[in-house]
């Protein structure tokens, strides 16, 4: 398995963001496009959302939709809470409130902090 690819390809991939996948500071390889479809309940074909969401709020969001708790023990094993919140709201309304409004994010020490629609962010002194 080799993980990494050609530079340019990185570039190209990271498009329309600064820098490099691997420079959180600048949402590379953070902000990426996720692709919903549930015809019987978002009427709005092709639309857009532009709420912060983070990989932590797909479960809490499935977990919404299927009317269903989160679990506080799996096979007998406690579980810790989950950090995400669900986005399930932004379904029926393109416009509905982030809820999601503060997250860190850091790879290999390029680091940043999202807060209310503001982002924070720090990068090495290097490029990957």
């Amino acid at each position: 398995m080799a993980p990494h690819y050609a530079s340019a390809w990185a570039w190209t991939g990271n498009a329309p963001f600064k820098w490099g996948k691997q420079v959180a500071s600048h949402l590379g390889g953070i902000c990426n496009p996720m692709v919903v479809v549930w015809p019987k309940r978002m009427k709005d074909k092709g639309g857009l959302r532009s709420q912060f969401i983070h990989c932590t709020d797909v479960a809490p969001t499935i977990l919404e939709a299927a009317g269903l708790p989160e679990p506080k023990e799996v096979n007998g094993v406690p579980q810790i809470p989950m950090h995400g919140v669900s986005f399930l709201s932004t379904f029926d309304d393109a416009n509905a409130p982030s809820r999601h409004t503060q997250q860190y994010f850091e790879i290999l020490g390029n680091r940043a902090m999202y807060k209310d629609g503001w982002i924070a962010c720090w990068r090495l002194d290097r490029i990957p």
